[in-house]
């Protein structure tokens, strides 16, 4: 097991004052991502590793949000307002487990390899999809880095917007 990976369930929620006053939200997310119908997905990394998601269809041909979480995160946690945004308005969204978090393998490189992985779910949205398919790469923290990081790179045109919460930086900017 990797060392960051110290929450074998999204409901192990760390005894932590970061925490503490947000347990009882943050386990509704989880139920009402475990709860709501989804299809879960695999994908090998550009490195090998096996990357893993959750589709939630809402309604055919409706753009898709691809949303990253952060950095020890769960994506029920820290993409729960995503959610519930794409649920309200029935926009479709692939919660992703980043690579050494949850069922997720590989290491974590905060973003560098990540950005690969991004392009990847990219890809991989088109092909089940259809390549009419708009997309949203929206993500928190690490996630927000990676989705910048992978706006560096060639993504398709249907990517259409990206939207980084809290993007961190090597703190010299």
């Amino acid at each position: 097991m990797h060392p960051f990976k110290i929450r074998p369930s999204a409901r192990q929620i760390p005894e932590s004052n970061l925490y503490k006053d947000h347990i009882s939200t943050m386990l509704k997310g989880v139920e009402e991502t475990e709860i709501f119908s989804y299809k879960p997905l695999e994908i090998l990394s550009h490195d090998g590793y096996r990357l893993y998601g959750k589709l939630y269809i809402q309604k055919a041909n409706a753009p898709l949000f691809i949303f990253f979480h952060g950095y020890h995160g769960v994506a029920a946690w820290d993409g729960y307002g995503t959610f519930r945004f794409c649920k309200e308005h029935n926009y479709n969204i692939l919660l992703v487990d980043m690579r050494a978090h949850g069922k997720s393998e590989g290491d974590i490189t905060f973003g560098i390899k990540e950005r690969y992985d991004c392009k990847k779910w990219v890809q991989y949205a088109l092909e089940l999809l259809g390549n009419n398919t708009d997309i949203i790469l929206s993500g928190v923290s690490m996630g927000a880095a990676t989705i910048t990081m992978a706006s560096a790179l060639d993504l398709p045109a249907n990517v259409k917007a990206i939207i980084s919460d809290c993007c961190f930086s090597d703190g010299n900017t």
